[in-house]
């Protein structure tokens, strides 16, 4: 039944994204962040979902009043570069028969993630991006929080089956990344309700986070607690949330989610810890064997690669998102990785200081300041997660270059302020 009206509520929508391909874009990221077909039984769970709500929205935005205007800047040329990138790679894969069915996956949201950034040109468009994700994840997050109460911790959260954070570890990261951006509605929030259910959604998915048993979660959980209260205004608030946050898992957690975490501090006797540290190894020896564009994608899973480069290491995953890149897509792609965290970094920053002290851009201030606690957990999370193609991070950059343009149209400007190729021009129609 739960198919049934699952399938029923997005051809539904099909239509809608065609005539208002915004709203296409936010489908889509619905879809792909969220992975709701995967939360039912039955046929609905292998509907190619994402596939015939990218087509609409794309048809859509081709025939409508859209301006057809691809915003460049920093991130979007990433994007774009990325599709030849991993093409070559894929092209000269050490194991193509493993390579392009990811290659598929990995275009197809590059090209949509370039379609939602030129489309996200108002402050209400921002605003409904912020909202999508926060649902989206937020769903798992509250759930996973309930789920932890009623257990007492004892199980692992674990995200929708056949997505990117399906792992308990991947959903940890995603979920911690999160949690700024809820901080960031919750704020700009204008009903004294609307504000507490974002509080308590905050709370349980850290607290999801925290259940998952993830170390590389509760490092990246730990990074981003310290940003989010050093950029936040209510440091008090979030001084007194941490205290009684860190109180009641140590009140409340069992001791095997203790035993767990007491593994970070002596990996070396810890096996999973050190069949991470194996993988790297290998995968810095292919890199070295295929500098330029890598191995290709899921190089490391296969035994017989691993086994020419690295004999005696097993084939894996390579649990870190910077080395996944790296090896799967050489040089090339890591520069194009570590470039696109640094454009997110840069215009975030570049958001906050262009808005501060303007009273109508606190928005804009503040949310700047959010996208750089979520760019936190995933860089130190991500060093432990194999999530370089998670397009939860990806929208971090779509977010501060679509601020940006905004922060451009309304902020004044310091003396000898240039504004460079990050400007998006303002259109009439894009905030439909």
């Amino acid at each position: 039944m739960r198919s049934l009206a699952l399938t029923v509520m997005l051809l539904s929508y099909i239509p809608v994204a065609l005539w208002h391909p915004f709203f296409g874009a936010l489908l889509w990221t619905w879809v792909s962040i969220m992975n709701p077909h995967r939360e039912v039984w039955g046929f609905a769970a292998s509907l190619p979902v994402a596939m015939l709500v990218g087509v609409a929205t794309i048809v859509g935005w081709l025939l409508s009043k859209e301006p057809k205007r691809i915003a460049f800047n920093g991130v979007t040329m990433i994007f774009m570069a990325m599709v030849p990138v991993v093409t070559i790679s894929t092209a000269f894969a050490l194991v193509p028969s493993i390579a392009w069915d990811k290659w598929d996956l990995v275009v197809k949201t590059l090209i949509m993630s370039v379609l939602v950034a030129s489309m996200a040109t108002s402050k209400t468009r921002i605003h409904a991006l912020v909202w999508i994700l926060c649902l989206s994840l937020g769903f798992y997050g509250v759930k996973g929080g309930v789920f932890t109460l009623m257990s007492g911790g004892e199980n692992r959260v674990y995200g929708p089956e056949h997505s990117y954070i399906t792992d308990n570890n991947h959903l940890a990261l995603a979920m911690i990344m999160v949690v700024p951006l809820m901080n960031y509605l919750r704020v700009h929030s204008a009903h004294a309700a609307v504000r507490l259910g974002l509080l308590a959604a905050m709370l349980l998915t850290a607290m999801s986070a925290i259940f998952t048993y993830s170390r590389g979660g509760l490092l990246g959980l730990t990074a981003m607690g310290i940003v989010l209260w050093w950029r936040s205004r209510q440091k008090m608030l979030f001084t007194v949330l941490f205290a009684l946050g860190v109180a009641g898992v140590f009140a409340a957690a069992p001791e095997r989610w203790f035993d767990r975490m007491q593994t970070i501090g002596s990996y070396q006797e810890d096996g999973s810890a050190m069949s991470r540290i194996e993988i790297w190894g290998a995968a810095l020896k292919i890199t070295a064997g295929n500098p330029l564009f890598g191995g290709g994608f899921r190089v490391t899973h296969s035994q017989a690669v691993v086994d020419k480069y690295s004999p005696g290491a097993t084939a894996r995953a390579v649990h870190n998102s910077h080395v996944e890149m790296l090896v799967e897509n050489g040089a090339a792609g890591f520069l194009l990785h570590l470039g696109l965290i640094a454009c997110t970094w840069f215009y975030s920053s570049r958001v906050m200081r262009l808005a501060r002290n303007v009273p109508e851009l606190a928005w804009a201030r503040d949310l700047g300041a959010m996208l750089q606690a979520s760019l936190v957990a995933y860089v130190v999370g991500g060093t432990f997660l194999s999530l370089a193609y998670y397009d939860g991070w990806w929208y971090l950059g779509i977010l501060a270059v679509a601020t940006h343009a905004q922060v451009l149209r309304l902020a004044p400007r310091p003396a000898g302020f240039m504004a460079g190729p990050a400007r998006i021009p303002a259109t009439s129609g894009g905030a439909r």
